[in-house]
């Protein structure tokens, strides 16, 4: 996998320690404050904006051994970490650099810019494509749409030991419902007239995906999503996924998922 090496900027650690927090600032700057607040256990994380930065945050049980978290463009909003790594103790620290061509996805999608987007269909609508690995289900990549039309094209680049398969094998495992399956893959919408504050999330598959696994899987694109200021923000099954939706609609109104499609031109928001 190409994954070009973020230059280190100004660095904020902070350790996590179960019941409390401890703050170790490395070199602190208003522009790149790593702030963090635990919720229920969970830790979440964000910073101020740094334009024209690639920022990644990275995760440690001990100081030495890093691991990526997140990255995200010029803000890491909000972000929590529900990985088992997170769930007893470590260290934080976020990495900055310029953008570059090759920083070409994020763990987190904003609405309102056009970064990763790429124009669908007639009608003008927006749309990015995302894929979650099921072993790594707090972590969904959004891909630069335009340069990565097809989720394979993203996944033989930038997915870890995807670069070799074949078309076949990653079908296999993206869009059946079997025991092969070994990722969930779709899309975000975005409106194209600017009145309709809506993004739509979909779930590219060959067959009907069991609702419960749906479920899940919409939630986790859910919170990677940011989308304020009266942004609408709904998942709109495929014909393919829309009989098994509808049979256990409760179950999404129950998650707290809105079922629909987008809103026609012409009626007023």
């Amino acid at each position: 996998m190409r994954r070009p090496p973020p230059t280190p900027a100004r660095l904020l650690c902070l350790a996590i320690l179960p019941g409390w927090l401890l703050g170790s600032v490395a070199q602190h700057t208003a522009a790149t404050d790593l702030r963090i607040d635990l919720r229920g256990g969970v830790p979440h994380l964000q910073t101020a904006e740094l334009p024209g930065q690639i920022l990644v945050l990275q995760h440690s049980p001990d100081l030495r051994h890093w691991t990526e978290t997140a990255r995200a463009f010029q803000r890491l909003h909000p972000y929590s970490d529900g990985s088992q790594a997170a769930a007893t103790h470590g260290f934080y620290r976020v990495q900055a650099a310029p953008i570059s061509p090759d920083h070409d996805w994020a763990h987190q999608l904003e609405a309102a810019t056009p970064r990763l987007f790429q124009p669908a269909g007639a009608a003008g609508a927006a749309m990015v494509k995302w894929c979650l690995l099921l072993d790594q289900p707090d972590r969904v990549y959004f891909q630069d749409t335009v340069r990565y039309p097809f989720h394979l094209q993203f996944a033989r680049a930038r997915l870890p030991g995807y670069a070799g398969i074949s078309a076949m094998e990653f079908y296999r495992q993206s869009l059946y419902a079997t025991a092969s399956q070994r990722m969930a893959v779709g899309a975000v919408l975005r409106h194209a007239d600017p009145r309709f504050r809506e993004l739509a999330m979909d779930l590219t598959g060959a067959e009907a995906f069991p609702a419960e696994r749906a479920v899940e899987w919409i939630l986790a694109v859910q919170r990677r999503l940011v989308a304020v200021d009266g942004w609408r923000v709904f998942y709109m099954p495929s014909p393919e996924q829309r009989a098994e939706t509808e049979a256990h609609l409760d179950l999404f109104t129950q998650r707290g998922i809105e079922v629909g499609t987008l809103s026609r031109p012409g009626v007023s928001p």
